[in-house]
């Protein structure tokens, strides 16, 4: 029997040819009969179902059919053929579209051209069936589990996913939203969800926009077992609430849980500064599709800042487009610079230093909203070629760095040594530059700046500065810590929860000035931590041996005291606060929210930085935009920040 040749899809001006594949009825054991046909990609589309899967270890050991009279075999994976048949009809056609067989895998140009599409023809999908695999090791029980604590909560897949207990269920047991309280699963029932949730579909890139696309559409599949997308994803939802108590399963599944999140917690839209933090753990085969497998994820003017998918050019041109375009689309455009980090060892990322190299995991995570540039938009120019030329302060040099040690719940011999170390005899000794007691400074700076009264969004999640430096004076001091500290919601629970998110894996620093912060592992003494303009984050540089001005990124860091734009304008009064300014949502910001200032001792907020009214410059027309853009910055020629802003100067990044 011959082997099928795909025929070259034709150009249809404005059609989008693509191919849809039809699963003739049969039994479990026939013969898999398939038949393949081309229509336009138009609004007269027929009916059809996208199918989620992962492709397996094996994909070209099982043979299908192509045609009804005239059949030509086609080898597939074993992942897909246990697919078709568990859902090949016994009496009508289905119909479908599934990558391997809808594109011509060995036609470099196809797979581009259909590539772009994909988003929309999971979008468009009647139904996205989500493939997890064969029922084994006890899935069916799994999925059960899974199916029962998934209807009983609502989640409000909002900035803070909340849960509560199901409204439209009969009989719900109010345990199981409750954080504190354990699943109600025997040892039988974790072990096979566990088992399931390491099925590989949950690590593969490209099945996030296939589900996310049109997820109200979706249903989960495990050999004979079904449930809705949405049902599925509470439950996943549920479990990252949940208190992880001693040789309970939450704290069994914790690593799993941590690499998968990404997957739960992801929103519909993501941002191009947030695909190594959302997406690094998915595993995708070619570098270049950690720009291609997410594009239908982005809202439609960063999707043009990815460009069409073009596999025949390299990763590292591909990712220096994206990181050119970024810079010269947005006034804050160098705030891609956070998402840059110095190459381990292990890593073969031979680009420029200032841009990201998003095929590697990043070394460690930053989750805290900083504003150093404040309003001002940024300057850039390119000299020569790989060579960025940016605006910037020097705010202090690296005189210490060392490791912040890894724990959280209980491990309190570690964690106060360490802090003892660091504070000395500073408890309350007002010793910081910026005037506030030492140990103040640094509740703030373990936490990378994470603080409720510090950050523009109000989150119960996170402590104020004022329970931050109760709970690390306690710890301090060596005052005790209870289990009942820990409950979910505590203080100190809060407190621990934040510091492993805001310096975990990190390196705290002591720099010139007296400054503290936290940066990268890969700091170095002798760095020097740069405010440039148009960078919402300070930024951790390193000279550069054979030239004065030039530098090489090492990667983001927060320094207490310059985080608030305090190099460029000086420090905000200390009534002045941040918060959100709800007139607008902005695409062009990771947390799509455009900021503005709040006045502590009366409520009322007000666009403009305040610190602008001693800029020097006339603002007038800016302020006008201000108002009515909000979120809009103010773009200044070189000149003029020179003069306005001391110690600016330019920096070339290599």
């Amino acid at each position: 029997m011959a082997r099928y040749r795909y025929q070259a899809l034709p150009e249809v001006p404005g059609a989008h040819p693509v191919r849809l594949v039809t699963i003739h009825p049969g039994l479990f054991n026939d013969d898999m009969i398939l038949s393949l046909q081309v229509v336009g990609f138009t609004k007269d589309l027929p009916v059809y179902d996208a199918l989620s899967y992962v492709w397996g270890s094996k994909p070209n050991s099982k043979v299908v059919y192509i045609g009804t009279s005239d059949k030509a075999n086609l080898r597939v994976g074993q992942n897909l053929k246990d697919a078709l048949q568990h859902l090949r009809d016994s009496h009508r056609e289905r119909v479908m579209w599934i990558d391997a067989l809808c594109i011509d895998q060995s036609n470099d140009g196809e797979k581009s051209s259909q590539v772009a599409l994909m988003g929309q023809i999971f979008a468009r999908a009647a139904r996205v069936v989500v493939w997890l695999g064969l029922e084994r090791n006890a899935s069916g029980v799994a999925m059960k589990c899974l199916e029962d604590i998934g209807s009983q909560i609502d989640v409000f897949w909002g900035g803070l996913h909340r849960i509560s207990p199901a409204s439209d269920f009969e009989e719900v047991d109010l345990s199981i939203a409750d954080p504190n309280s354990d699943l109600p699963w025997n040892e039988t029932q974790s072990h096979a969800v566990a088992k399931l949730l390491h099925r590989s579909w949950f690590d593969r890139l490209w099945i996030r926009q296939e589900i996310f696309v049109a997820e109200e559409q979706a249903i989960v599949c495990c050999g004979p077992h079904q449930m809705s997308w949405t049902v599925f994803r509470k439950a996943l939802r549920l479990l990252y609430s949940k208190r992880p108590t001693p040789g309970s399963f939450i704290s069994k599944a914790q690593a799993r849980l941590t690499i998968i999140g990404g997957l739960v917690f992801q929103m519909r839209w993501t941002h191009i500064l947030s695909i190594r933090n959302v997406f690094e753990n998915a595993i995708c085969l070619d570098p270049r599709d950690r720009i291609y497998g997410i594009r239908a994820l982005l809202h439609g003017e960063q999707q043009a800042i990815c460009g069409a998918p073009d596999y025949t050019i390299s990763q590292k041109d591909l990712y220096l487009n994206v990181a050119k375009k970024y810079i010269e689309a947005y006034p804050d455009g160098l705030t891609i610079l956070r998402h840059c980090e110095w190459p381990s060892l292990s890593q073969q990322w031979d680009g420029p230093s200032w841009v990201p190299d998003w095929s590697t995991k990043a070394s460690s995570h930053w989750r805290y909203d900083s504003w150093a540039s404040s309003q001002i938009g940024g300057w850039f120019e390119y000299p020569r070629f790989r060579v960025l030329r940016v605006l910037g302060v020097s705010t202090t040099v690296v005189q210490e760095t060392r490791p912040i040690p890894t724990f959280y719940g209980h491990d309190w011999g570690l964690g106060a040594s360490f802090f003892r170390s660091v504070a000395g005899n500073s408890v309350t000794s007002p010793e910081y530059p910026s005037g506030v007691s030492f140990v103040r400074a640094l509740a703030r700076t373990i936490l990378s700046g994470g603080v409720s009264d510090f950050m523009y969004v109000e989150d119960g999640n996170y402590p104020t500065t004022d329970i931050a430096e109760e709970v690390l004076t306690k710890v301090i001091q060596g005052e005790g810590l209870t289990e009942d500290d820990f409950i979910i919601g505590s203080a100190a629970q809060r407190f621990f929860k934040r510091m492993e998110w805001g310096s975990g894996g990190k390196n705290f620093i002591q720099g010139t000035g007296g400054y503290i912060g936290v940066a990268p592992p890969s700091a170095r003494v002798g760095d020097e931590v740069y405010v440039i303009v148009g960078c919402q984050q300070p930024i951790l540089l390193r000279r550069d041996s054979a030239a004065a001005a030039k530098y090489s990124v090492v990667g983001e860091c927060y320094i207490e005291g310059y985080a608030r734009g305090e190099p460029l304008l000086g420090n905000l009064p200390d009534h002045i606060g941040f918060s959100v300014d709800n007139r607008s949502q902005s695409s062009r910001t990771e947390g799509g929210v455009s900021r503005c200032f709040r006045d502590l001792r009366t409520g009322m907020l007000s666009v403009e930085d305040p610190r602008f009214k001693d800029f020097g410059v006339d603002l007038n027309t800016f302020l006008i935009r201000l108002n009515n853009e909000p979120g809009a910055m103010l773009t200044l020629a070189p000149a003029v920040l020179l003069e306005c802003i001391e110690g600016l100067r330019y920096i070339d990044l290599i």
